[in-house]
């Protein structure tokens, strides 16, 4: 089982070391000296049991704390039957999604796409009102919009 006081001592070989805490838990550090949380764990694909990795991020940003917190999580998606990888795929795709929605993207968009037909002074205008005047409303998705926002 890993420590604080072992992790700090943990230095890169010329291979990829792997330093396993428990159910799973691992920590892999990189010939370069780069060190990744890892979760190595068992879900069903019909009657297959998938050998699966997931990665829980890098190692000092994300503490042996929070690398455990993480896993006793991805452990319970896997007891519900859904895969955390998955998932995290899912929600990140989704974080991106809204973010394509939002209204500063899509005003980005379509002022780039408009800006060869507009004049110097049309253009400052237009720069202006999307980008100045209408900046409270820059993060919010565009299915929020509504004339009482605006």
């Amino acid at each position: 089982m890993l420590t604080q006081a072992k992790l700090k001592t943990i230095k890169p070989l010329a291979k990829i070391a792997r330093h396993h805490d428990q159910h799973g838990l691992y920590l892999q550090v990189m010939p370069n000296g780069s060190k990744y949380w890892r979760l190595k764990y068992h879900i069903r694909n019909g009657d297959k049991r998938v050998e699966k990795t997931l990665a829980l991020g890098v190692y000092p940003e994300v503490s042996l704390k929070s690398a455990r917190e993480n896993q006793i999580i991805a452990r319970q998606q896997i007891r519900q039957g859904i895969d955390p990888s998955l998932a995290k795929r899912k929600e990140r795709l989704t974080r991106e999604h809204a973010r394509a929605n939002q209204v500063l993207t899509l005003a980005r968009k379509w002022f780039d796409a408009k800006l060869p037909q507009w004049s110097q002074s049309h253009r400052q205008r237009q720069e202006r009102l999307l980008f100045v005047d209408l900046k409270p409303l820059h993060q919010l998705p565009l299915t929020e919009l509504n004339p009482i926002l605006i």
